[in-house]
């Protein structure tokens, strides 16, 4: 009586398990074209294709460009206008 209460055992860890994994590959591989998806409509911005680093390093950011107006220049000139 033991032994076929064994292999039904066997066979429900076997199928459970298998279906954990499943399960598993299939929400990873969801979150990988969500997360594509969602960077393509970001335009790219968050990382670059292929370069998972979310550690922030300063070496995979992109460099922020300064525009000054001419107003601002000038006034940086040296000579201040007072009102």
């Amino acid at each position: 009586m033991e032994n076929p209460m064994r292999l039904g055992l066997m066979a429900v860890v076997a199928v459970s398990g298998s279906m954990v994994f499943l399960v598993h590959q299939v929400h990873k591989r969801l979150l990988s074209n969500f997360m594509e998806k969602f960077e393509f409509e970001m335009g790219g911005i968050l990382y670059a294709h292929g370069q998972k680093d979310f550690g922030g390093s300063e070496k995979h950011q992109a460099k922020k460009k300064v525009r000054f107006a001419n107003e601002a220049l000038e006034n940086k000139s040296g000579h201040r206008e007072t009102d």
